[in-house]
């Protein structure tokens, strides 16, 4: 919402938490996409990401042999 309406100052908060989140479960693409994000400008690629980690970590949760 931010970054869809150019809110600079929430849009800088935002992207320091959330980059420093991603760097500390070792998401390292991710908070380099966050840290890229312009107000007004487009979060696909984030939200593509975003996805792939989220993926990523159900994986590992997920118990041995899938049961």
């Amino acid at each position: 919402k931010a970054a869809a309406e150019g809110d600079e100052t929430a849009l800088r908060k935002i992207r320091h938490k959330f980059k420093g989140s991603s760097l500390n479960i070792g998401a390292n693409h991710l908070a380099e996409l966050v840290g890229q994000v312009a107000p007004g400008g487009s979060l696909e690629k984030v939200e593509v990401e975003l996805a792939a980690v989220r993926g990523a970590l159900a994986a590992l949760a997920a118990p041995p042999g899938g049961a």
